[in-house]
């Protein structure tokens, strides 16, 4: 019977339910790009940044989160230590149309930024690209390590830019999967490395960015839950009437 119920519910609910066990699994895909090109054109629904900024608590700062990283709509202070690990957190709900950005020893903390914009507001993302930048000409280097995604290790757990070659080093790794539409918290280290040499690095000469991107623009099924609440609940009763 129990077999009966979940055929028929799945023949309701398909698309939302039943095949979601099916796409659960993340996508990781890694560009070795160097112009941000691998969102170019994509809608973005959120930008959120961690960065070198001049490493003291005035002036410019060294996080931020808003519609862009270059129109930020909160920004914080951070003094980051060369070589040092700082943990941090990404968290978007698309009910509320709110992403949290934490990131230790940073002020304020967290920084939050609710989507207003009614032709992003209340909708779901199934991207989210992270991208890594390193202008290292003096052998700066930026690193991200134990990346998680609701508990789950995000492919490798660890990428890097930097440390020696010269020209600007990027990375944009896009994360793909159906357990992003309903929301998600992403953590992590970030470690930063450099050196005096030369002249430190200043505002996004090292970086990392965290960028929610709206490529499908599904919005929250809730009038197909509120309906499949029912049918479940239909098939509930009438599985006790059988039963007695």
């Amino acid at each position: 019977m129990k077999a009966i119920h979940q055929a028929i519910l799945c023949a309701v609910m398909g698309a939302v339910l039943c095949q979601a066990d099916a796409t659960q699994a993340l996508t990781v895909t890694i560009y070795n790009d160097d112009n941000d090109n691998a969102t170019a054109g994509l809608t973005r629904t959120f930008e959120a940044e961690g960065r070198i900024g001049n490493r003291a608590t005035n002036g410019t700062h060294e996080t931020d989160i808003g519609p862009s990283t270059s129109a930020p709509a909160a920004t914080g202070q951070k003094i980051w230590a060369s070589g040092t690990d700082y943990a941090f957190s990404l968290t978007y709900n698309p009910t509320t149309s709110q992403a949290s950005f934490n990131v230790t020893g940073a002020s304020p903390n967290p920084l939050n930024y609710m989507i207003t914009d009614p032709l992003l507001n209340g909708f779901a993302t199934d991207t989210l690209f992270l991208r890594l930048f390193a202008q290292d000409y003096y052998n700066d280097s930026l690193r991200l390590d134990q990346l998680l995604l609701d508990g789950a290790a995000v492919g490798a757990q660890s990428y890097s830019v930097g440390n020696g070659s010269g020209n600007g080093s990027h990375l944009n790794i896009k994360l793909t999967g159906s357990e992003l539409l309903d929301g998600f918290t992403l953590t992590g280290r970030a470690k930063m490395t450099f050196t005096s040499s030369g002249g430190y690095p200043q505002n996004s000469q090292l970086a990392f960015q965290l960028k929610g991107i709206d490529l499908v623009a599904v919005p929250l099924p809730g009038a197909v839950w509120l309906f499949g609440s029912g049918m479940m609940g239909i098939l509930a009763s009438r599985a006790r009437r059988l039963v007695a």
